[in-house]
């Protein structure tokens, strides 16, 4: 464990806080508690395939019809056609990886979220999730 659960217990009540730092707060104690394993393979995220500058999201919005947490949230760029926004909350993940599954673009695959970024707080959003398609 990198930190002491001296300073988690030092650190203000979640409802206390606000905005990001009550996210920061859920996520450092999902990381203490081990339930989120980042980096290890123990816990897996869905990244977004990004090839030639471009994601190959077409917004269709199957992944958070299919999500049973209800963690992705799936936009359409102005003019439709192309993704606009996508933004995954870490902790309502359950990693059942449906959403790679339903995709019809192999547009989703798995990857693991490095740990400063899950305490940067906030849910992820697309550029965080953003990865170049994993050797076959």
């Amino acid at each position: 464990m990198i930190l002491g659960k001296s300073l988690y217990d030092r650190l203000p009540a979640p409802r206390l806080l606000a905005g990001r730092a009550a996210y920061a707060a859920r996520v450092l104690g999902a990381l203490l508690a081990g339930r989120l394993r980042p980096g290890t393979g123990g816990s897996w995220f869905p990244s977004l395939v990004k090839e030639g500058g471009a994601f190959l999201c077409d917004a269709c919005g199957l992944c958070a019809d299919v999500c049973p947490s209800r963690c992705i949230e799936v936009s359409e760029a102005p003019g439709g056609g192309a993704l606009g926004g996508f933004r995954l909350d870490v902790l309502r993940c359950v990693q059942c990886r449906l959403c790679e599954r339903v995709c019809p673009r192999d547009a989703i695959v798995p990857s693991p979220v490095p740990a400063e970024r899950l305490l940067a707080g906030g849910p992820l959003d697309k550029d965080d999730l953003a990865c170049a398609r994993p050797p076959s």
